[in-house]
């Protein structure tokens, strides 16, 4: 692992040249400066594709380079810009967390919504694999990566990694003990207010509205290092919505050596100047620019 000095230097939230090895892309030192582009160099990247988010597509708009492993249930749309990728052999994501020494070769790690063994439902067998928090060594893995200098990004239902990784960084909605508890938030758009004085700067607003597309998603109840937050809606029983006012959506935080971005929100490119601007430059701001 290659840490630069700045522990900040995060994850920038995008990066992708795909091919993890030869890849043709251009260098980041080559794109520096150009506009667009993030100005924070995440060193060796790796990403968990999930069947839900596809924070890939935005690396591969960024040209940050990076390598995929196979986390999908049910597999990508057929619409998706990197599908014929995805049919190419990927590793799986049991491999990678699954050993501290594969993982310990990247600098960066990106946990995209909906990966298998998190309890996400298999539409084949209607079943939910809990496979990679049961056995409490990919737990264990993770947090030495981030204790070690790693920037870890996670999205949405993956929390429940984040969460059997680091329990005392972020309190999640419901009980800790069930896997998926949080899962509370619905659907909509909100006016999220920007918590953090570097990131307003950044962007040059101190509010942008987050759309939340799909029921059921993961609700942080409080945590340090909370750049964006927002009043939304919470399911409770029966369907019934109640206000969850002031929820952290985008918290960053420094673990040891390394640190760990969550968002509630999913982080795929937009045809919107606000958003792709906040994506950016949110970015630029965590690698400390």
């Amino acid at each position: 692992m290659n840490r630069g000095a700045s522990p900040l230097l995060l994850m920038a939230v995008l990066g992708a040249c795909w091919p993890p090895a030869g890849c043709g892309g251009v260098d980041l030192e080559d794109i520096r400066g150009e506009p667009g582009y993030l100005d924070t160099d995440l060193g060796k990247v790796a990403v968990v594709t999930g069947d839900f988010d596809r924070i890939e597509e935005l690396l591969s708009s960024l040209e940050v380079p990076f390598s995929l492993y196979d986390g999908f249930v049910a597999g990508p749309p057929a619409d998706a810009v990197l599908f014929t990728r995805y049919a190419e052999p990927i590793p799986p994501v049991e491999q990678l967390l699954g050993d501290p020494n594969e993982l310990g070769l990247f600098d960066t790690l990106f946990l995209n919504c909906g990966i298998r063994g998190t309890g996400v439902v298999d539409p084949d067998t209607l079943e939910r694999p809990t496979t990679l928090l049961d056995d409490p060594v990919y737990a264990d893995n993770l947090r030495t990566f981030v204790e070690n200098g790693g920037a870890l990004f996670v999205t949405d239902r993956s929390y429940v990694l984040l969460e059997a990784a680091f329990p005392e960084l972020i309190d999640f909605q419901g009980d800790d003990g069930v896997p998926g508890n949080a899962l509370a938030g619905a659907p909509g758009t909100t006016s999220a207010i920007v918590e953090d004085d570097a990131l307003r700067q950044a962007i040059g607003t101190s509010t942008v509205e987050v759309t939340f597309e799909n029921t059921s998603w993961a609700m942080a109840s409080s945590a340090q290092g909370v750049w964006l937050r927002a009043d939304v809606f919470r399911i409770v029983a029966d369907s019934d919505l109640t206000i969850a006012p002031d929820t952290p959506i985008l918290v960053h935080q420094g673990a040891g050596f390394g640190n760990i971005t969550f968002t509630s929100f999913h982080n795929l490119p937009k045809v919107d100047q606000a958003w792709t601007e906040l994506q950016v430059r949110m970015l630029d701001a965590m690698g400390g620019e």
